[in-house]
């Protein structure tokens, strides 16, 4: 399950309910989705992934990346 956030411009205007997963479609992005639930397990809290250390994953891949670009 998804909350996103619908109070961007990217949902205006929207006349009807059954409009918003059409704008979300067209000109939402990845910035609009707040929480994130996977089988019952949030995994996405206010717009934060909750599952990994972000910073550790960055310095990870970095790392990895250096290693690779220096053979």
């Amino acid at each position: 399950m998804v909350r996103i956030d619908v109070d961007g411009p990217a949902f205006e205007p929207v006349l009807d309910d059954e409009q918003y997963i059409e704008r979300y479609v067209w000109a939402g992005s990845a910035t609009a989705v707040r929480d994130v639930w996977v089988g019952g397990h949030q995994v996405v809290g206010d717009g934060q992934c909750l599952t990994i250390d972000v910073a550790a994953f960055r310095d990870d891949v970095r790392a990895r990346a250096r290693r690779l670009v220096e053979g």
